[in-house]
């Protein structure tokens, strides 16, 4: 459990890349860990790409591929995967940087073999805890928050637990995929994300299929990540993204075959 592969997608990330790159490095340098760092940018349109290759020079650890257009993000990831080596994976947004508490003690918890994935908790840049671990959605749920985000109102999120911020080790139902660690040979029993999904809710539907394997997913907060999340698909409703996170919804609830949230375990 000393390697890691850390699988890295980009898309127009010049502000975040660097730092999230140097956060890899130095936390594993810190505690003695081998890593690999796998990059796949998705048709970057800024500084991105130079910006990887420079550092893919600077350490040998590093390796790149470059696509020519934005693909989402389950085929690219899928890529980045197959590049990788180690035994265990990490799935890393761009724009998250790894940083305090113990790398280490987090990737021990993948030594119980009925754990499929750990996510670490991930706080914003105001320093709040970000709900990045919620409950299998329903489709009531997730048509519910739509108000809200046309009239950019906050409103009560369904799919959230309502003891959360947990204070240690929790099982829970989903993570976001911004920080996920697994074993290879999770990954490979699992099998890769679902290409029909073109950006979201890849995550949910790999959470889904790693519980009905009857692996658990599990919140460690010995390991704190800073996470510059975007949110784009909040931005505008009528967006691409947003669109393409609704088309991928009703193909999440009719691939699963559920409305209400599924019982599990």
């Amino acid at each position: 459990m000393n390697a890691i592969s850390f699988v890295i997608l980009t898309w127009n990330s010049e502000r975040t890349i660097l730092d999230c790159l140097r956060s890899v490095s130095q936390k594993c340098a810190a505690e003695g860990l081998l890593y690999e760092i796998c990059i796949v940018d998705n048709g970057s349109r800024d500084k991105t790409v130079e910006l990887a290759r420079e550092y893919c020079r600077a350490d040998d650890n590093v390796r790149a591929i470059v696509l020519g257009r934005n693909w989402g993000t389950t085929f690219p990831r899928n890529i980045a995967l197959s590049m990788s080596r180690h035994g265990v994976i990490c799935i890393l947004d761009s724009d998250a940087v790894l940083a305090g508490g113990s790398l280490s003690a987090l990737v021990s918890r993948l030594s119980d073999s009925s754990i499929g994935i750990v996510a670490p908790k991930l706080l914003l840049p105001d320093g709040r805890v970000q709900h990045s671990v919620k409950r299998f959605p329903s489709l009531a749920a997730k048509l519910l928050k739509i108000p809200g985000i046309v009239l950019k109102v906050p409103l009560k999120n369904l799919d959230f637990y309502p003891d959360f911020p947990f204070d240690g080790d929790t099982d829970v139902e989903t993570a976001i995929s911004a920080c996920w660690f697994l074993r290879r040979d999770t990954f490979l029993e699992i099998g890769p994300l679902d290409e029909r999904i073109f950006y979201a809710p890849e995550d949910v539907d790999y959470c889904l299929r790693i519980r009905k394997s009857g692996k658990r997913i599990l919140y460690c907060t010995d390991l704190t990540v800073l996470h510059h999340t975007q949110q784009i698909t909040h931005k505008k409703l009528l967006g691409r993204h947003a669109l393409s996170h609704f088309y991928g919804l009703l193909y999440y609830f009719a691939k699963h075959s559920y409305i209400n949230r599924p019982r599990i375990g």
